[in-house]
């Protein structure tokens, strides 16, 4: 009898560790996505800049850092690349004040494994020079975030509204630091999208617990 009473023991201990090892796993899996910008800029001087940048062979195109500068005529591509299911959200912010990019209708929702180019992949995002600095926030989300269009619901807003939202974000998803690229990883799917791009072996890796804030500052050059 004692010899099955601790059998029994044994197997419940077991069996109670192995559900604590599944939730442990569980609550380590983390939320991942690839994101970047991209600069396409003209290498013309300023006075032939309207001249000369109207060929393309005389723009080219480099990585953004996390804090970087821009010339006012400047265009910026936003990359993402989510592994699941994702919503994606673009804030464009300045010293005073804040707005939601419009992605258009359902264009934030991107399905995993694929790559998305906003505004597209043949336009940019011009820098028209009007503020010292520019910022852009990326949220990419696996689930959609209703504060955030709440808070823009009105159009623009001051700045440290969304900073305060922003904060909350990064603070409450224990935002990871950006890996290096990792040309050995493999998604778990296909990349649906225009994959002959340098640029998206370029794209830094992303995690954090259900969402992810990439934030880009440009200091802009008129």
């Amino acid at each position: 009898m004692n010899n099955l009473i601790f059998i029994l023991g044994l197997l419940a201990s077991n069996f109670l560790f192995s559900i604590g090892s599944i939730s442990n796993a569980e609550s380590l899996k983390l939320f991942r996505a690839s994101i970047g910008i991209q600069i396409h800029y003209c290498t013309a001087q300023k006075s032939d800049r309207l001249r000369i940048c109207k060929k393309s062979s005389n723009w080219q195109s480099r990585k953004a850092k996390a804090n970087d500068r821009l010339k006012s005529g400047d265009q910026l591509s936003i990359y993402v690349i989510p592994e699941e299911n994702s919503f994606v959200y673009i804030v464009n912010s300045n010293a005073k004040t804040a707005s939601l990019i419009d992605l258009g209708d359902n264009q934030n929702n991107v399905l995993a494994h694929s790559l998305r180019v906003f505004p597209s992949f043949i336009e940019g995002y011009e820098v028209d020079g009007n503020e010292d600095v520019e910022l852009f926030s990326i949220i990419c989300s696996s689930k959609d975030l209703p504060r955030i269009n709440q808070l823009f619901s009105g159009g623009t807003v001051a700045v440290e509204k969304w900073r305060a939202l922003e904060k909350k974000f990064i603070d409450d998803n224990s935002i990871i630091t950006p890996s290096k690229p990792e040309e050995q990883l493999q998604f778990g799917g296909s990349l649906r999208g225009p994959d002959t791009n340098p640029f998206i072996k370029a794209l830094s890796i992303s995690s954090g617990k259900a969402l992810i804030v990439r934030r880009y500052q440009f200091d802009v050059k008129k």
